[in-house]
């Protein structure tokens, strides 16, 4: 039984990571002149937007076009906030999410 290799969707990465990119400029911009000083839900907004876009980047990579534009809101969302388990040493941090302990 042979498997389907899908090639490297660099648009979508790409596109991801532009807007991740912007994102986190953005943060570095506000961290720069003080926006975040005691303001720790911003901050997490902010900071949301940034792994949300490196979350759609890493998973849109295998995918085509026409399988992204066919997602579900409900996918999209899950997708947008499922962190990738990239096997390495890194772990969702314990008491942040109910379901990590």
């Amino acid at each position: 039984m042979s498997k389907t290799i899908k090639s490297f969707n660099r648009g979508a990465v790409r596109q991801e990571l532009s807007e991740a990119l912007l994102a986190l400029q953005k943060c570095e911009q506000k961290t720069q002149s003080g926006a975040y000083d005691d303001a720790p839900l911003p901050i997490a907004v902010d900071f949301q937007q940034v792994l949300i876009h490196l979350c759609l980047a890493w998973h849109f990579k295998d995918m085509t076009h026409e399988e992204i534009q066919a997602l579900t809101q409900e996918k999209f969302n899950s997708l947008s906030n499922t962190v990738p388990n990239f096997g390495f040493s890194l772990r969702l941090m314990s008491g942040i999410d109910p379901e990590v302990e």
